[in-house]
């Protein structure tokens, strides 16, 4: 079993066998998931997900026999197990380390240590804002509006601070003013943020990285669809 989150808590795995050989630790085993796409391919639904639940549970099966102490709580259900949470020590831990491949063993408590925590990574969000159309010498208090949905990438530590940075830079191109080819000046208003979107991507894959996704239901005609 794959050892997880083990250095967050400033332990070495080569301390194990020695220094925290008698120390608890609180851990969480979980179940294979099997996801051979290529083997669920051939089956209907109702195979595919008896076979993933029976597969859960014979790994839940392998975990029990491997876990060294008695007690232990399950996640999931015995239908459909997601694993166990349990306590054992170093050492026990390096002997859960070197079975059962398939599975992997988080750290979820090592004592009294307290959890480093992780250092945020800035990553790129999209936030899309309203803009109505302001053209000097029109009235548009009772009008339809020209608008303009634009949406913008940038980079910060989390969605928070990427609306307060969007805010800013809305707000900065609803102050520009031009001359259109009327000689009359035209602005863009800043109405409202309408959307965000967490890209999960620190870097940008030129060869395309999602930026911006929408779910909707839509009707579509049959030729539509290939």
């Amino acid at each position: 079993m794959e050892i997880i989150e083990l250095e967050s808590f400033g332990i070495k795995y080569a301390e194990l066998s020695e220094k925290y050989s008698k120390f608890y630790f609180d851990i969480r085993i979980s179940t294979e998931y099997y996801q051979d796409i290529d083997e669920l391919k051939k089956l209907s639904h109702k195979e595919r997900r008896l076979l993933i639940r029976q597969k859960s549970r014979d790994s839940l099966k392998r975990i029990i026999r491997l876990y060294p102490n008695n007690y232990y709580e399950l996640i999931g259900t015995r239908i459909i197990p997601r694993g166990i949470i349990g306590s054992v020590t170093g050492k026990q831990l390096l002997e859960l380390e070197k079975s059962e491949p398939e599975s992997y063993v988080t750290i979820c408590k090592a004592g009294n240590i307290k959890q480093i925590k992780k250092e945020k990574v800035k990553q790129y969000y999209s936030v899309q804002g309203l803009f109505a159309v302001k053209v000097e010498g029109f009235d548009y208090s009772n009008s339809i509006r020209f608008i303009e949905e634009r949406i913008i990438l940038l980079k910060a530590i989390d969605l928070k601070e990427a609306l307060k940075k969007a805010e800013i830079e809305f707000i900065r191109y609803g102050e520009l003013e031009y001359l259109n080819s009327d000689f009359r000046l035209t602005k863009w208003e800043f109405i409202e943020v309408l959307d965000s979107y967490e890209t999960g991507e620190t870097e940008l894959d030129l060869e395309g990285t999602e930026v911006f996704s929408i779910c909707k239901n839509r009707k579509l005609k049959i030729n539509d669809i290939k």
